[in-house]
């Protein structure tokens, strides 16, 4: 996902949550953001962080797990909360 982005949360769309592997690499972004992701119980991402922040990947309603710039993470949804499968790498 490139791009320039607003300096704010970003939501994921379907087209983007959909792939199994997740750059986030867009520009924007002055201090760390979330990163909402859905509620799915089971779904797992390798997200890989290239915003220049810390992205905190999160459910909407849940708690979530940073990932610190220039790294990458497996994550998945325990059906409420984002959970860490992998440290950063």
């Amino acid at each position: 996902i490139t791009g320039a982005k607003s300096d704010a949360d970003y939501i994921l769309t379907a087209s983007e949550y959909s792939n199994e592997i997740i750059k986030l690499g867009w520009t924007g972004w002055t201090t760390g953001k979330n990163v909402v992701v859905p509620t799915v119980a089971g779904a797992k991402w390798v997200i890989h962080n290239a915003t220049g922040q810390t992205a905190t990947v999160k459910t909407s309603g849940g708690t979530g797990i940073a990932i610190a710039n220039t790294k990458h993470a497996t994550v998945y949804c325990d059906g409420t909360n984002i959970v860490r499968i992998t440290a950063d790498t």
